[in-house]
């Protein structure tokens, strides 16, 4: 593999990682967003008295931003990876 393609590739793999990086992003406002509804369910559930279905709701939804957290983490560490190797000092 020749330089110019080795480049191209490396382009490819950072631009790819920072456009996995924002989707993990918009995926962790969506899954805040969802906690957030899911909490003002609990809360008219609990008024109503049928707390039981809403903590499985409200346990499921910790899941969800739980995976959306882990996921924005690996994808920073990714995106780092590549700004250090690259010796980058910002990219947006």
């Amino acid at each position: 593999m020749d330089e110019e393609a080795l480049m191209r590739t490396i382009f490819q793999d950072v631009q790819n990682t920072f456009l996995h990086y924002k989707a993990a992003f918009k995926r962790k406002e969506v899954a805040q967003n969802t906690l957030q509804a899911a909490y003002k369910t609990q809360e008219q559930l609990s008024n109503a008295g049928l707390s039981n279905l809403s903590e499985l709701a409200f346990a499921q939804q910790y899941f969800v931003i739980g995976q959306a957290n882990y996921n924005l983490i690996f994808q920073q560490k990714i995106r780092d990876f590549y700004v250090g190797m690259l010796g980058l000092d910002r990219i947006d």
